[in-house]
């Protein structure tokens, strides 16, 4: 197989048995900024394997980005016909959130990524035409809505509990 068979486009299907995650691509940089296209092959906590027309010279460090899962960077620690495999240089908690969003990638399509992945609890107000203004607090844990209704409620975000409603505004709540 050539290389130019190797990268396939964005509209191919995925290789059997690859990347859980379908097909990503991406790009990356070596310190002279040159940029070259890419696509995921493999890619755990330690390690990323990509396919590539460009060039990477064996410990040259890079900045790669892909799609879905963002900026990563590391040294080239082995190269092959097709592309390079990337080591990582992750602190413990750029690892941990590289390992919950490959969970979310892995199970996106599933059904499983939804609200329980979730940083706050959806609001879905009752009537969503009726809603005309939204604010959060500060601290990010209330949010407060305003509508046609003449009404104001304020809302804990981490139990979606709803704390207050405030009624008797002359007009629709706009701010």
């Amino acid at each position: 197989m050539s290389l130019a068979e190797a990268i396939p486009t964005e509209d191919a299907a995925p290789p059997d048995g690859g990347s859980p995650f379908g097909i990503l691509f991406g790009r990356y940089m070596r310190p002279d900024q040159q940029e070259f296209p890419c696509q995921l092959s493999s890619i755990d906590d330690t390690q990323v394997t990509v396919i590539t027309r460009g060039e990477a010279d064996f410990s040259e460090r890079l900045v790669l980005y892909l799609d879905e899962i963002g900026r990563l960077e590391g040294e080239v620690i082995h190269r092959t016909a097709t592309g390079f495999t990337l080591g990582l240089s992750l602190s413990a908690s750029q690892a941990d959130r590289l390992q919950k969003r490959l969970e979310w990638l892995r199970n996106k399509d599933d059904g499983e990524a939804g609200d329980e992945q979730r940083r706050h609890a959806r609001y879905q107000p009752s009537d969503a035409a009726s809603q005309n203004a939204v604010a959060w607090s500060r601290d990010g844990k209330r949010l407060a809505s305003g509508a046609r209704d003449h009404t104001s409620k304020v809302f804990d975000m981490e139990s979606g509990e709803r704390l207050a409603t405030y009624s008797g505004h002359a007009k629709a709540v706009r701010s």
